[in-house]
């Protein structure tokens, strides 16, 4: 019994140091530091009594004898402790899941969807996560340790496919996303500078930019075609026009050599009429070749005079 006992309180022991490592760790107040610290003592204490018991019952020679206190009583108390030492453990796993740590904030970051880094005044990377690290890894085709070693992988980014766009801070990468990338100036609550490095993911914005990109240019063209629509049409209409004219002098001069040939062929025609219908077609083709819009119609007027016999 007295075996068991001892392999129990080893067991509580290191389960004890366990606690107090995590404990540290996690930032616990005093008062919890304090009594895992009491309790390690305690069990330490203990198992060496135990053990100095166990060899003076052995005949051999002792340092320290233990009361004369029944194994059951022990064993109570180890069953306490340890009850005691499993509420911490459960208490320490819920705890841990909702206390803020070191690592919670790195896996908060990993979960963000844009690359973000912090550098020391130094320029080594105080705090970066993995989207960070991915791009840089496409860019420089190596891992981030400094931000000079940013710099120059932006500058120089068109050696492994990634294209900087209208010399803005805008980056399209092989995959096809575009990323923006900007720095900021950021302080600790303690007052120490370090540089924020960020990538944003516009990749719905630059696709939207340059739909909107096309659709100006197609709305130009479409602004072209309409404009040269519009003055086919003002040159029909104008040309409409001009044959209307046309048609009406035509006319007229039909009109003024019918009446003079039917005043040249009837004995009782009236000249005056005639004369005045053919005055008017003389006088409408010669202010309309004044001004001409073509050559010609003057001499097709005196060849259609001599086809009809005037």
């Amino acid at each position: 019994m007295q075996t068991f006992l001892m392999l129990a309180i080893l067991l509580s022991l290191v389960a004890s140091l366990i606690l107090l490592l995590v404990f540290h760790d996690m930032k616990i107040d005093n008062r919890k530091w304090h009594m895992n610290i009491a309790i390690f003592v305690f069990l330490f204490l203990l198992v060496n009594a135990l053990a100095y018991s166990y060899e003076a019952e052995r005949g051999k020679p002792a340092y320290f004898q233990m009361p004369d206190v029944s194994l059951w009583i022990w064993w109570c108390i180890v069953g306490v402790i340890d009850g005691l030492l499993i509420w911490e453990g459960f208490w320490m796993h819920r705890t841990r899941k909702e206390k803020i740590r070191q690592n919670s904030i790195k896996e908060a970051m990993n979960v963000l969807p844009i690359g973000i880094c912090y550098f020391t005044e130094d320029g080594y990377v105080k705090l970066c996560n993995e989207q960070m690290y991915r791009l840089f890894q496409t860019i420089a085709h190596r891992d981030l340790q400094k931000q000079e070693e940013l710099k120059e992988a932006l500058c120089l980014c068109e050696r492994y496919g990634v294209s900087r766009i209208n010399n803005k801070e805008i980056y399209l990468f092989p995959d096809g996303k575009a990323w923006s990338y900007r720095e900021n100036k950021v302080t600790d609550r303690k007052g120490k500078a370090y540089t924020e490095a960020i990538f944003l993911d516009i990749t719905k914005k630059y696709e939207e930019k340059i739909n909107l990109t096309k659709q100006t240019e197609q709305l130009k063209e479409i602004a072209k075609e309409l404009r040269y629509l519009s003055d086919n049409v003002l040159i029909l209409t104008r040309e409409r026009e001009v044959l209307a004219a046309k048609t009406k002098l035509h006319d007229q001069m039909g009109a003024g050599l019918t009446a003079i040939r039917q005043s040249l062929t009837q004995e009782n025609a009236d000249d005056k009429e005639a004369v005045r219908l053919f005055r008017h077609a003389v006088n409408a083709i010669w202010n309309d070749n004044q001004y001409p819009l073509e050559e010609g119609d003057f001499e097709r007027f005196l060849q259609d005079a001599k086809t009809l016999g005037v």
